[in-house]
């Protein structure tokens, strides 16, 4: 869980308890024990929510390496590849080629 999050939902479980305790009080300030109860809801929500996005990060982290490897040998082949042509074609012709002329 990040730590920012994980602030979040310690602050929110704080206040809950804080206004449980002084119920009574906090009535006349407008706040039910139903709003407690959706605040409640929603931090646990909340908890459920961010242990998913922390298992989805640990799975990419495995799967963006590879992404970033493949892509630098995308890069890397298509720069051979074009150092290949580009002498060898007139630069009028480089789009019929694939490559774009950005001079």
């Amino acid at each position: 869980m990040s730590k920012t999050n994980e602030m979040y939902l310690d602050k929110a479980r704080t206040l809950i308890k804080g206004l449980k305790e002084h119920l009574e009080t906090v009535k006349n300030y407008g706040i039910s024990i139903d709003d407690l109860q959706k605040l409640e809801a929603a931090v646990n929500e909340g908890e459920i929510l961010n242990a998913e996005v922390d298992r989805q990060r640990v799975e990419l982290n495995k799967i963006v390496p590879n992404a970033s490897r493949k892509l630098a040998e995308v890069r890397s082949l298509t720069f051979e590849l074009k150092r290949l042509v580009k002498p060898r074609v007139d630069p009028s012709h480089w789009l019929d080629y694939g490559i774009p002329d950005k001079r």
